[in-house]
C-alpha cells in the first residue's frame, strides 16, 4: 500500500507540511477502513473538533476527491454534544483536555476518531498521529475500532503501530 502525497492546498502558506501530510493520511484512511454496510448516506462526513489548520487541506481534498463515489463534506464541531453523523472525527491536540468528553460522546458510534494528541489511542481513540525520527507515523487501537464496528484492512495494519489501551 502506498499513500500518495498530493499537494492539497492551493495556498498553503498558512498550512504546515505536517497538516498537509495528516490530511492526506485522513483521506487515505477512507480506503482502508470499512464502515458498517448499513451506512447509506450520500455524503461522507469528516468532522474537525474546534479550530485547526488541517481544515484548509481537508477542504481542498473535499473539493477534488470522493469516497466510494460519495461527495466529502467537512464539518466543524465546537462542543462534544454537537457531534452528529460523521464518518471520521479529527481531534487536534489543542483540545486534549476535552478528549474524554469527545470520546464519551462518540462511544459505540461508527465514527473513526483520529488525533495528534499524545496518548490518544491509550485513552480509547482509534488512530493517533505520532512523530518518529521526523516522520509522521500512526498508532491504531484495534479494540476501539472493533467497539465502533469498524475494521481496518491488513495493508493499513501493516503500517501501523498497534496499541492496547488496557496496558
Amino acid at each position: 500500500m502506498t499513500f500518495n502525497l498530493m499537494v492539497c492546498a492551493e495556498d498553503h502558506s498558512e498550512v504546515s507540511q505536517n497538516d498537509l501530510v495528516k490530511s492526506v493520511f485522513i483521506y487515505n484512511f477512507t480506503k482502508y477502513i470499512h464502515w458498517p454496510s448499513d451506512d447509506t448516506s450520500d455524503v461522507f462526513n469528516i468532522g474537525i473538533f474546534g479550530e485547526n489548520d488541517i481544515n484548509i487541506p481537508l477542504r481542498e481534498i473535499a473539493r477534488k476527491k470522493t469516497v466510494s463515489g460519495r461527495k466529502i463534506q467537512i464539518k466543524q464541531y465546537n462542543s462534544p454534544e454537537d457531534i452528529d453523523h460523521c464518518h471520521i472525527l479529527f481531534v487536534p491536540s489543542g483540545v486534549k483536555e476535552m478528549i474524554p468528553d469527545i470520546l464519551g460522546e462518540v462511544k459505540n458510534k461508527s465514527i473513526l476518531t483520529v488525533s495528534d494528541a499524545d496518548n490518544f489511542s491509550e485513552q480509547g481513540g482509534m488512530i493517533t498521529f505520532i512523530l518518529i525520527e521526523g516522520k509522521i507515523k500512526f498508532e491504531i487501537n484495534i479494540a476501539s475500532l472493533e467497539q465502533a464496528k469498524l475494521t481496518a484492512g491488513s495493508e493499513l495494519l501493516k503500517l501501523a503501530i498497534l496499541v492496547d489501551e488496557n496496558k
